[in-house]
């Protein structure tokens, strides 16, 4: 089966997409198919862990405006309609509902071969809701707007010219259902999975000398944007005896070192950084405890690296959170005093908590996945010909 992966970000670039895509084109490689990427930046042509890569070249760095994502798409779109002349594809599978879904579109407008989109996240919420703390504070006040209301008929077009939309978790299947207004048995819910990843010694000790000294070490990965709710493990610190590490970084970096320095514990807050992909177990190893305080969450693949990692891992009762981590691991957004306590529980009961998660990592292993998408692209295969 010759199958187009659709991508706006590949590594180098860094996020869910970059790290999910190259591992399942990766298993359907060894599963006989023959995987191609599309996706952007240089060079134009490569091929790598037998997966071959075309490039249409750098645009616009992530998605900041909605013109900015038509000029990849549009740029992505051009090559892709030569890949298509160039190779008998069979499934086309675009990995985001925006910038990959659109791109689909132009690379086959009469929608003559067969195709999925992933659910990444939803188009309105993370084009517009995102912007403004009103709604990220009050979610359904923004699903109810005139602005939400466009962008999901627009949604709702989109998915209807492809065959199959893949959430990642309940979660997405109802979004879908709830504010997308799709059919439920147009979707199927396909996880993501988790490579994990094996150091030598001398990593680990170059890492270790490389994040503060602590007896206890607390962490969290994201990319510093509001929705990501550092702030609130910030504020939790002060009654907290460890160390937070933060692996990331954004545009509130400069905020939350000021709200750190506020809140007096600007000594125990440490902003490491940006860190790859393949090393972000790495350092979470090192870790006592993996905090991910998310306010918006589609799936949570950090949690995953966490599992992966062997660290304890608690996170927000938000979004697809909840689906990965035990009940009695979530805590209230905004709530300090529940974070704290949920922070200090985690910290006396690692052991369990590690052994519990070890149980459920077993259950995202790449292989498997790709043998289930590999199922789901054959389902649509047959029901065309029919």
């Amino acid at each position: 089966m010759n199958i187009l992966h659709i991508c706006s970000t590949y590594p180098p670039d860094i996020g869910g997409t970059a790290t999910s895509v190259p591992c399942l084109a990766g298993e359907q490689a060894k599963l006989g198919h023959n995987a191609i990427i599309l996706t952007h930046g240089n060079p134009a042509f490569s091929v790598e862990n037998n997966i071959s890569i075309y490039r249409c070249g750098k645009t616009t760095s992530g998605i900041k405006s909605i013109s900015a994502g038509l000029k990849k798409s549009t740029m992505m779109g051009i090559l892709g309609r030569r890949i298509i002349r160039q190779h008998k594809i069979d499934i086309i599978h675009a990995h985001d509902p925006n910038v990959s879904a659109i791109t689909k579109l132009i690379i086959d407008p009469r929608g003559k071969i067969p195709s999925v989109v992933k659910y990444s996240g939803d188009l309105a919420w993370e084009t517009l809701g995102l912007k403004s703390r009103k709604y990220i504070e009050d979610p359904e006040r923004f699903w109810t707007s005139k602005e939400a209301k466009t962008i999901l008929f627009i949604e709702n077009i989109i998915f209807s010219r492809f065959d199959r939309i893949i959430a990642q978790n309940n979660y997405q299947k109802d979004m879908l259902i709830n504010h997308v207004k799709l059919r439920e048995d147009k979707i199927s819910v396909i996880p993501n999975g988790i490579m994990i990843h094996k150091y030598t010694k001398k990593e680990i000790k170059i890492a270790e000398n490389e994040l503060p000294a602590s007896k206890t070490r607390l962490c969290s990965a994201a990319r510093l944007v509001p929705w990501k709710g550092i702030e609130d493990i910030i504020e939790a610190m002060k009654g907290i005896d460890a160390d937070y590490i933060i692996f990331g970084d954004g545009p509130e970096k400069d905020r939350l070192i000021e709200l750190a320095r506020k809140k007096g514990v600007s000594k125990k807050v440490f902003f490491f950084g940006k860190v790859p992909n393949e090393k972000m177990q790495l350092y979470m190893g090192l870790c006592d405890l993996l905090i991910v305080p998310s306010i918006y969450e589609p799936f949570g693949i950090v949690i995953l690296d966490g599992f992966a990692a062997k660290v304890a891992v608690i996170g927000s009762n938000t979004g697809g959170i909840p689906e990965l981590i035990s009940k009695n691991m979530l805590f209230s957004q905004k709530d300090v005093r529940e974070i704290n306590g949920k922070i200090i529980y985690a910290l006396n009961n690692q052991k369990k908590i590690i052994a519990t998660q070890d149980e459920k990592i077993s259950r995202y292993a790449w292989k498997d996945i790709a043998l289930e998408m590999q199922a789901t692209y054959m389902g649509i295969s047959r029901k065309r010909r029919n």
